[in-house]
């Protein structure tokens, strides 16, 4: 239980360290500001979910198809990283997958009410990162985006995606810490690096364009 909470803190902290920081000198932040923050935010979790899946991989049997790969994502990748499984999976068998979480770990912290659902897409901007980072070392590359209706209850959604599409690299030493986190390994030693330590790593990770916009209705079959 207190790993999870060290993991969620650790979240926390840098999502509202990137927001600030973009927002440094201005009133507010605008729509490009925002884009800017969410692509820093999927890009760090984009190179952590590669490091995950290798290693949770290593001693696995190939997958037999997409959907092989989702179910294992869905159950042992999700419960690696969020602590519980994928409470549903639908896909159309077009290559579009949606899977629903029904108390996602990173949202439970906020507020239940609806003044508050303009707030969670920055806290889903690192898991959609993760999950592509995790498929694209699968070989299924991706376009993840993510939906809140009510909290905290998400919706992701896979869709597939041009291998033309370039990737930048993130910063080794941040996807180390956010890595071993994750893993629940050595959490002491993250606390100890110190807050600000982290977030001069966390402004260098490179951003690349991923926005989270809104579902589009597909019609899918419940799998799971």
């Amino acid at each position: 239980m207190a790993d999870e909470v060290l993991f969620e803190f650790l979240h926390m902290e840098i999502v509202s360290h990137i927001y600030k920081e973009q927002q440094s000198g201005k009133a507010e932040l605008d729509n490009k500001d925002r884009a800017v923050c969410v692509s820093v935010l999927e890009g760090m979790g984009f190179r952590v979910g590669q490091g995950i899946i290798e290693r949770l991989t290593r001693d696995t049997p190939s997958f037999k198809d997409e959907l092989d790969i989702m179910k294992f994502i869905c159950k042992d990748f999700w419960t690696k990283v969020f602590r519980r499984q994928i409470d549903n999976l639908r896909t159309n068998h077009q290559g579009t997958y949606v899977l629903q979480d029904n108390k996602f770990t990173l949202l439970t912290q906020l507020s239940n009410g609806k003044q508050y659902l303009d707030q969670a897409p920055r806290y889903l901007a690192f898991s959609c990162g993760v999950v592509r980072g995790a498929l694209s070392n699968l070989g299924m590359e991706s376009v993840v985006t993510a939906e809140v209706s009510i909290m905290p209850s998400c919706k992701y959604q896979r869709k597939r995606r041009s291998t033309s599409s370039t990737q930048t690299q993130s910063s080794p030493l941040l996807i180390y810490v956010m890595c071993q986190t994750i893993d629940v390994f050595r959490c002491g030693f993250l606390f100890g690096l110190g807050g600000n330590t982290v977030y001069r790593w966390v402004i260098k990770i490179a951003t690349v364009s991923v926005s989270i916009p809104s579902l589009k209705k597909e019609k899918c079959n419940a799998l799971i």
